[in-house]
């Protein structure tokens, strides 16, 4: 380029050097009269050992006339970044853009090559090529984010939808809509939890993958509720798809005791373009719950078993707590004069009342320490999933309301609902005395057990605040017990 207004060859080049992009100088025949490091690293990486075949001297429209013979970059690209310098060399734009893939053997990569016309007396223009590889996976992980759901990694009902309205104009006849439904999946989040509900989700957006093609629409349209599109299929390809997926969910359950996943199906056919599509929808969605009717039964069933077996695990790591309730139950109740059926349901109070904790968090149960008042909102939750629990299983029904109304205080500062007085179940402010008592002479790791007579003053002292007085006169009358 020689030099121009004092800058000299050697200044430019330093100056190119400087800057972050990959880029080139040439004049207006095409020829390369400048490039930077930046330039000559992004044609080693390229797999070009000699950088003088992109460098100064070098024709670069040469080089993508080649390309375009060779069909060297995809979809015509080569021929579009050829005519576009053309254009800007024979002063027609001022700039020019374009994106292309540049994919390496190890990575995925995106540039965006940028001509723009420098000077007209000569003629020169800069070409960057400019990587923009995290963008161009950022507007991926968008476009993502906009079809499809984030927990099962399927499509969304958005997405869903758009496929329903390309099916009226589909000559790919017959098609079939199939819809699935999560058997008790409410039920497990309220008892499990929802990590344990979204793992059954997840699970199940597995198989849907690994049973469809890749053309078919698998889709999570609801919380629990999954639609799938397949084209050019009639009812026998539909029923074989639909035992596949029954296999599998048989193998799932098989290899996890402690989970249960269960989905109910329904499907029908568009055999014609005069059927609106969204009946059909609609009809595969009303077989789907007639099918769940029958089911329901089946899935809560197989859920209670997990919830029971849970239970009993649970309870062996707190065996001895229990015994010790226990006996406190059977001395008191003995003391009131309990009828049969209420002792019956005192003493499954003693080893479920807080059969709730089962659905929170494990790093909340094992936590050391004083919990922050989030985690106290979390804690108090296990009143209310205690209730879902025991209305669950049958053995349980009859002390749902006291498993819920456990942590209520007399003068209607407890939880959950600021029962006072009377307004508590007579089994649960029973319960709240000997539960109290439990903790405060047992041994814990956090604190030195308190005597008998050192509790039952504690036990005045709340008398009439936290603990029903009369009851506490009873109680204090008995004597040691554990």
């Amino acid at each position: 380029m020689g030099k121009s207004n004092g800058i000299t060859d050697d200044f430019l080049k330093l100056l190119l050097n400087s800057i972050e992009v990959n880029l080139c100088v040439i004049d207006e025949s095409g020829k390369i009269l400048l490039v930077n490091r930046k330039w000559e690293e992004f044609a080693r990486k390229n797999g070009i050992a000699d950088v003088r075949m992109v460098g100064p001297g070098v024709n670069y429209l040469k080089v993508l006339e080649n390309a375009v013979r060779d069909e060297y970059m995809d979809l015509g690209l080569a021929r579009v970044a050829l005519e576009g310098i053309r254009e800007i060399l024979a002063g027609k734009r001022e700039e020019f853009y374009l994106e292309y893939p540049c994919h390496a053997d190890s990575e995925d990569r995106w540039y965006l090559m940028v001509v723009s016309r420098i000077d007209s007396n000569p003629v020169t223009a800069a070409i960057c090529h400019i990587n923009i590889t995290e963008t161009k996976k950022k507007q991926t992980q968008i476009k993502k984010l906009n079809i499809c759901d984030e927990l099962t990694d399927l499509y969304n009902r958005w997405m869903f939808q758009k496929e329903l309205k390309k099916l009226r104009r589909t000559d790919e006849l017959p098609v079939a809509i199939i819809v699935y439904d999560l058997d008790g999946l409410q039920l497990i989040n309220d008892v499990l939890g929802y990590e344990t509900g979204d793992k059954l989700l997840r699970a199940f957006a597995g198989i849907l993958k690994s049973s469809f093609r890749e053309k078919d629409v698998a889709a999570r349209i609801g919380g629990d509720e999954f639609g799938i599109i397949m084209r050019g299929c009639d009812e026998k390809a539909v029923d074989s798809v639909i035992k596949r997926i029954a296999a599998k969910i048989e193998d799932f359950n098989s290899k996890h005791e402690d989970l249960y996943l269960s989905a109910s199906v329904g499907y029908s056919i568009k055999y014609s373009g005069i059927q609106d599509v969204y009946k059909v929808f609609n009809e595969a969605g009303n077989n789907m719950y007639r099918n769940k009717l029958l089911m329901r039964q089946t899935a809560k069933n197989a859920i209670s078993l997990i919830i029971t077996r849970k239970l009993r695990e649970r309870n062996s790591a707190r065996e001895g707590r229990i015994e010790r309730l226990i006996k406190l139950a059977e001395a008191f109740g003995k003391k009131l004069d309990l009828s049969q059926e209420n002792m019956e349901k005192f003493l499954l109070l003693c080893r479920y009342h807080d059969v709730g904790e089962i659905s929170l968090p494990q790093d909340l149960l094992v936590k050391k320490g004083r919990i922050t008042w989030e985690e106290r909102e979390i804690w108090r939750k296990h009143c209310t999933a205690g209730y879902r629990i025991a209305i669950a299983v049958p053995s349980l029904s009859g002390i749902a309301d006291l498993i819920l109304s456990h942590h209520e205080h007399y003068d209607g500062s407890g939880y959950l609902f600021k029962l006072r007085g009377k307004e508590i179940p007579f089994l649960s402010r029973v319960f709240a005395i000997i539960d109290a008592y439990e903790a405060m002479t047992g041994n814990r790791p956090y604190r030195k057990p308190l005597s008998h007579e050192e509790a039952v003053e504690e036990l005045k002292r709340c008398a009439g605040t936290q603990f029903d007085p009369e009851l506490v006169k009873l109680f204090t009358e008995m004597g040691p017990v554990i």
